[in-house]
């Protein structure tokens, strides 16, 4: 097995190293925080539990069953796996990738660590790794490359979250293609536009602790035939600040706007499958207000 070893710039604190080992050493599940918050209390769990872990149960690699275990088989919203396979070495100078089987979510898991535990804590992460023939890694002062290609890390943790999203049973959102997502502004709010292979849908959601979508609500944004040909580049998702709301224009044609305060859809341009083009008055501001066409994040699957 080849060693791959990322270095730190100083050896980890005894807290960053156990939390760290912690999580490496246990199935990562979704979990209730309020739950958690009994069994350990005056400790941050994070989102979903993510940084918990209960060294007792580590001869159980984590798995055994308690009242906090929301799903068994989906992660916290913000980890890509059910197991961390980063794990510190014992001088806390390095962390290694300790499979030899796979390197699944190698990246995802280092994006993770870094702006989640690593980066707040001030440590600063470099190496560079040949992950395998295809694939090298490297990491300056916390920023990562693949074959030297710059990682977006937002991104990354967005589509960390859109996976465990499809996987969470509870949610309503339907699996299918992610033909475009855009956060407003100022990060609050983000708008999905899914191809469910039946319908197109828009899902509102709300941002919170930086990655987690919180779905507000969800609408058919149109039904469509075989004609139709669906394309990320022609849906375009504009925003307002001052007046809150966003407008999604498919093929330069208004279609939906949503009013962001009240969580809802305030107008479409749709009607039984086919796209109705919407009047030049309904780019004036006292329709759809100011908007402002913001930086995109852009997920296909």
């Amino acid at each position: 097995m080849v060693k791959i070893a990322i270095n730190f710039d100083r050896q980890l604190d005894e807290e960053t190293y156990h939390l760290v080992e912690g999580l490496a050493k246990t199935r990562r599940m979704k979990r209730d925080v309020k739950i958690l918050s009994s069994i350990v209390p005056d400790k941050d769990m994070g989102v979903d539990g993510e940084f918990y872990y209960n060294p007792l149960d580590f001869p159980e690699s984590g798995q055994s069953v308690d009242p906090s275990i929301v799903d068994y088989n989906t992660p916290p919203s913000c980890q890509p796996d059910l197991w961390l396979h980063w794990i510190p070495t014992k001088d806390r100078k390095q962390i290694m990738w300790n499979s030899s089987k796979q390197t699944v979510n190698i990246v995802e898991w280092l994006v993770y660590l870094v702006q989640k535990v690593f980066g707040p804590k001030g440590y600063c992460l470099s190496g560079d790794l040949q992950v395998t023939g295809s694939k090298r890694i490297r990491i300056e002062n916390n920023e990562i490359f693949v074959n030297d290609r710059a990682i977006n890390v937002m991104e990354t943790l967005m589509n960390i979250m859109m996976s465990n999203m499809r996987m969470d049973l509870n949610t309503s959102v339907l699996p299918g293609r992610i033909l475009k997502m855009e956060m407003s502004p100022g990060e609050k709010w983000a708008i999905e536009v899914e191809d469910t292979r039946s319908e197109v849908r828009t899902v509102l959601s709300s941002i919170e602790n930086e990655i987690t979508l919180v779905q507000q609500c969800n609408d058919v944004l149109f039904s469509y035939s075989g004609h139709l040909q669906l394309d990320s580049k022609d849906i375009e998702i504009h925003w307002s600040d001052d007046g809150m709301r966003s407008a999604v224009f498919l093929n330069g044609v208004l279609v939906t706007v949503y009013d962001l305060a009240n969580q809802r859809m305030i107008k479409s341009a749709l009607n039984e499958g086919d796209l109705i083009p919407v009047p030049a008055k309904c780019f004036e501001k006292g329709i759809i207000g100011d908007i402002g066409q913001v930086i995109s994040i852009n997920i296909s699957t």
